[in-house]
């Protein structure tokens, strides 16, 4: 896989990088919360995905897929302290983050050399990751992916979505997703379906009516 960027031939100038300021400090934390009448989770606030070789990760998304390098960090370099914050275990890993757009970050963890390499199609696994974009970025990153040898497979979904499929450097499926007919679509808009199908596929999965009228009761429907 070439990953090298020719500047000459893409005319691409170097970033500046920008200076930013923080809003919010730390101790603005209010004492207490009251908590919500229900979840309603916004959207994901970032991945955490493994890599055994951060360099090779970091030239694939920043040159390829043109995402920002924003955090660059360690995990705690005591394991008993490592192990109580989650984090993997292993002392002081890298654990380095990009900007994947909607306010949500790409995270990685740099693994030992050696570590295994999970299958996406083992349980309790990842299959692949989604991206949403417009029809111009993902037609950048396909043109992108061809310039530094990187296969893809462009497959159409449906009557207007088209997704790229690709892998990157450590085996992790990407997909890139765009609505060929507007750029403005409310994703939701993309998966709404009738009551009848809906109610037709979760009887495949449950014997209960009252459990699929819980579930059918929170769903956006398709109205005819």
């Amino acid at each position: 896989m070439a990953l090298e960027l020719d500047r000459a031939a893409t005319g691409a100038a170097p970033r500046i990088p920008s200076a930013r300021q923080r809003r919010h400090q730390p101790e603005d934390v209010p004492a207490r919360i009251s908590p919500s009448s229900r979840v309603r989770l916004q959207n994901v606030d970032h991945l955490a995905l493994n890599t055994t070789d951060m360099k090779k990760t970091i030239d694939f998304y920043t040159r390829v897929l043109e995402l920002p390098l924003v955090h660059v960090a360690r995990t705690p370099p005591d394991l008993e302290k490592a192990r109580s914050s989650g984090a993997p275990p292993f002392p002081s890993l890298r654990h380095y983050f990009f900007d994947m757009g909607g306010g949500g970050l790409l995270g990685f963890f740099e693994y030992p050399a050696g570590t295994p390499r999970a299958s996406r199609d083992s349980d309790g696994t990842m299959q692949h990751v989604a991206f949403y974009a417009s029809r111009a970025d993902q037609e950048r990153a396909r043109r992108q992916l061809e310039r530094h040898g990187v296969p893809y497979t462009l497959l159409k979904g449906g009557t207007r979505w088209w997704s790229l499929y690709f892998y990157d450097p450590n085996g992790i499926r990407l997909e890139i997703t765009a609505d060929q007919a507007h750029d403005d679509c409310d994703r939701l808009e993309s998966v709404l379906q009738t009551e009848e199908r809906v109610r037709a596929e979760l009887r495949t999965l449950y014997d209960s009516e009252e459990e699929i009228d819980r579930l059918v009761a929170d769903m956006p429907l398709l109205v005819d």
